[in-house]
């Protein structure tokens, strides 16, 4: 007569005969007991059922080694719930004097955090995000990980990281909902918010900003606040920010939206002096009719440009035509005038009067003087300059590869545009552009 799988105890033997049941439901029971010697659930670990060796995975008493066995399950499920169990583990103090169970356990997290299929990465990451104690380099790959949904997670909530670590992650290229998890972390230094600016992610800069805990140094606080006219959705934080630079809040006051002008009157910093010019600034906004957040179309083209920052990106190498092309899409016209002024050698006022004139040919010359991709042309002439749509210059199809990926203007009439607006720069001015 074979044993009760319910009983209470079960002999070493009785448990080995249970194990080797021809009813699965048998050995699914076995497996989830919490009272049985390592060498059955080892056998177990091995058992043609899935469920059987998913129970061994959970099951709180199998032996380390059957860590390397589960981390290589073809079975999903067993793999997440070796990573759940590991998860929860609370090594007792002399119980691993060699190293081996250690051992184990980083070979099968090396492997899981490498899996092919995304929900075992994902339960990793889920449980091990803001744990202390584990390995460096599990932490490392599961912020590497392509997908956002595995390494957002770590990126944000992992004690582990450190700020080396997150600047080298920053530096080598990152996706944006990345930049975005890392600008919400509890803690953010002045350097990782200053890659963090540098990359021009306009989503990121949103959250370090939100972030009230993020430390930014005063004066790359203040070249955002002479970007972020363009750019709503910097507003409301830099307007709740707790520190200030000296003479923002009437920066602010010149270009946020109405809702916004009480909470800006109630900051708590600012002295009777600012706070009256504040006022006035919303007062006058206000008799003018003002109440949107833009004064005009052609905004961009007054108040300081942001060149230091972008000086900064582009001796760091970041100033890449994709960060541009994203400053554009963003409706961040500051950025993109300030690069194009960088990229091109030109004189701020010969960019500028390239850009006022809203000269299709002089903006297409603009952009190939700058080295940026002609794809950006069409862009530059209609969200900038506001070019009617029938007066744009689009790219001119390449006849090798039929794609629209070619400068309609040949180079000697773009170098001889660029030429004319230094001259009528310099005639006006008496300045050499």
């Amino acid at each position: 007569m074979s044993a009760d799988v319910t009983a209470a105890n079960l002999s070493y033997e009785e448990s080995k005969a249970l194990a080797a049941d021809e009813n699965t439901d048998v050995r699914a029971a076995v497996a989830a007991r919490a009272d049985l010697e390592p060498e059955v659930l080892y056998f177990l670990a091995q058992d043609e059922s899935v469920e059987v060796r998913r129970l061994v995975a959970a099951n709180p008493q199998s032996p380390y080694q059957t860590f390397d066995l589960l981390a290589g399950d073809e079975s999903e499920d067993v793999r997440k719930s070796l990573v759940t169990k590991i998860a929860t583990l609370k090594p007792k103090p002399n119980d691993d004097p060699d190293g081996k169970v250690e051992g184990s356990t980083r070979d099968a997290l090396s492997m899981l955090a490498r899996d092919q299929v995304v929900h075992v990465r994902e339960t990793m990451a889920a449980a091990f995000k803001d744990r202390d104690g584990v390995p460096v380099d599990i932490i490392r790959t599961l912020a590497g990980d392509a997908q956002l949904s595995v390494s957002s997670p770590v990126l944000e909530h992992s004690p582990i990281l450190t700020d080396d670590m997150l600047l080298e992650l920053i530096e080598t290229g990152t996706a944006s909902g990345n930049l975005c998890a890392i600008s919400r972390r509890s803690t953010v230094s002045e350097s990782v918010s200053g890659a963090v600016v540098n990359t021009n992610d306009v989503a990121a800069i949103g959250e370090l900003l939100t972030n009230s805990s993020a430390q930014i140094q005063e004066e790359v606080l203040d070249s955002l606040i002479d970007r972020a006219a363009d750019i709503d959705a910097w507003h409301e934080p830099l307007v709740n920010r707790p520190a200030l630079p000296v003479g923002a809040p009437k920066k602010l006051a010149h270009f946020i939206a109405e809702q916004l002008f009480d909470t800006l009157k109630s900051r708590d910093d600012m002295d009777a002096r600012t706070l009256a010019e504040v006022e006035q600034v919303v007062h006058d906004r206000l008799e003018a009719g003002s109440t949107s957040s833009h004064h005009g179309q052609f905004d961009f083209l007054n108040g300081p440009v942001p060149m230091d920052s972008v000086g900064r990106l582009r001796r760091s190498g970041g100033l890449q035509a994709s960060v541009v092309v994203s400053a554009l899409m963003a409706e961040d016209h500051k950025f993109v005038l300030a690069a194009m002024i960088c990229l091109s050698d030109l004189s701020e006022a010969v960019v500028k009067r390239i850009l006022s004139e809203r000269n299709a040919k002089g903006i297409v010359s603009l952009v190939w003087k700058s080295d940026l991709p002609v794809s950006m042309i069409t862009g530059v002439q209609q969200r900038m300059a506001r070019i009617r749509p029938e007066d744009v210059l689009k790219p001119k199809q390449d006849p090798t590869t039929g794609r629209q990926e070619q400068f309609p203007m040949a180079e000697k009439e773009m170098e001889w545009n660029i030429e004319f607006y230094k001259d009528l720069v310099k005639r006006d001015t008496g300045l050499s552009a």
